[in-house]
């Protein structure tokens, strides 16, 4: 599975949908920052995703697990749950997921002279 940023949803990229809820003058600050942004230095890169299909899985399961917990605070000990997150996290191949990336990235950078 290759992810794309041209694949968004139409619901997260068509402004006019956007210009119904968010006031005008909040818009053409949005319009401002965005013509004013630099280009990334990532434009162009697609991730393949099919050397870390099985950490991804495992990661978000991890992430499901956990979610509900961490984001409400209501556990008897936050940090030790976090913790103990983080160590699932590693076990599901977290590492392996960042490294593949930054090797993708870097192999990408590499054949476009950036």
């Amino acid at each position: 599975m290759v992810i794309h940023h041209s694949r968004l949803p139409t619901a997260l990229t068509d402004s006019s949908d956007l210009q119904q809820v968010i006031p005008s003058t909040v818009m053409k600050s949005i319009w401002r920052v965005n013509e004013e942004a630099a280009p990334s230095k990532l434009r162009g890169f697609t991730l393949d995703t099919d050397p870390i299909k099985m950490e991804l899985t495992q990661v978000t399961a991890v992430i499901g697990e956990y979610k509900k917990s961490l984001n409400s605070g209501a556990a008897a000990d936050p940090m030790g749950l976090y913790e103990e997150f983080q160590q699932k996290l590693i076990a599901a191949g977290d590492d392996k997921i960042v490294e593949e990336i930054q090797r993708q990235i870097d192999e990408w950078r590499a054949g476009n002279a950036q």
